[in-house]
């Protein structure tokens, strides 16, 4: 007859800090398993599991995790309620997986408060090769391979995310109140951003803070390249011709480094007189304008402004910024 584990408790650890529970309900275990858990993990180090993983993580410091996992129908699992802290970095999220297809999809609907993923940009050259590293270059010359590539990992499944974030903190950029969706689908992701005010760009591009243009949009498509990440088919928009209308198009080759980063812009409006409301007051020039040109951004974090044109009134201009 059918199998029932009613109030079933499972605790695990302490190991290396790391400690696991398991509370609820579980139902026909060895045939078709139905289960209702509440689960909750976490340890002092999220950095003391890259020995068992086989490669480095990109977080350190103490981990949380809890949740609402249920199995009641064939090939779905759901989790609700679910809880994530690493440091000072915090999501909460509904995730439903599913397994009937080919492949695995999961569609998630996430919050966070706060997110640092500067740890995601540390340069290869930047860090010496970990113990770990150095094993795993040994298995692959031996002809065995765990990691998998980014490629294996971006076709593992199909994933449809939608994030909304209170703060991002990537390298030289903070990004507030956004709200992101992506669609992982045959190994490339197509991803949106809407925004409510364009971020500082002083640190990251030397360029001047903008005043209030309005919201913003942000697309593109994440496609891995080998071992890199590529940003192909970039788009943003912000503004109006009533103030300063801003939009661009590029891509960025290597994402994790920022090699390969190349924008075409264009910039106009309706009276140039309004460009003093965030460049330098008082500004003298009037009348409509638009300027388009490439921004670059070479080795050693050089800026350049290339193919510059543009025409303000009845004068027209051309030039390159270094």
């Amino acid at each position: 007859g059918d199998v029932r584990i009613d109030k079933a408790d499972l605790r695990m650890g302490p190991r290396e800090g790391f400690q696991l529970q398991a509370r609820g309900t579980v139902k026909d275990p060895t045939t078709k398993p139905h289960f209702d858990l509440h689960i909750s993990a976490g340890g002092n180090d999220l950095g003391q599991l890259t020995s068992h993983i086989g490669q480095p993580l990109p977080f350190d410091g103490p981990y949380r995790l809890s949740g609402h996992w249920s199995h009641s129908e064939p090939h779905r699992h759901r989790i609700e309620d679910l809880t994530v802290s690493i440091g000072q970095n915090d999501l909460t999220a509904t995730v439903d997986i599913g397994f009937s297809g080919q492949k695995p999809g999961i569609t998630a609907d996430i919050q966070s408060q706060h997110l640092d993923l500067r740890p995601f940009f540390r340069t290869n050259t930047s860090k010496q090769k970990s113990s770990v590293d150095r094993k795993s270059d040994r298995k692959q010359k031996d002809g065995s391979q765990n990691n998998k590539s980014l490629s294996d990992l971006f076709l593992a499944a199909d994933v449809d995310l939608r994030i909304d974030t209170r703060k991002i903190i990537l390298p030289k950029l903070i990004l507030t109140g956004l709200t992101t969706t992506a669609q992982l689908n045959d190994g490339q992701v197509a991803i949106q951003i809407d925004g409510s005010q364009v971020p500082d760009l002083k640190e990251l591009a030397n360029l001047p803070k903008l005043t209030n243009l309005g919201p913003f949009v942000i697309s593109g498509r994440l496609s891995p390249m080998r071992e890199r990440l590529a940003l192909t088919d970039l788009h943003f928009k912000t503004g109006g011709m009533d103030s300063a209308e801003v939009t661009a198009a590029g891509q960025v080759a290597d994402i994790f480094t920022g090699r390969g980063f190349h924008l075409g812009l264009q910039i106009q409006g309706h009276d140039a007189a309004r460009l003093g409301d965030f460049l330098i007051e008082p500004w003298p020039l009037k009348g409509p304008y638009k300027f388009t040109g490439d921004m670059r951004i070479y080795p050693s974090d050089l800026i350049r402004f290339e193919n510059i044109e543009g025409s303000l009134g009845d004068m027209a201009l051309a030039g390159a910024v270094t």
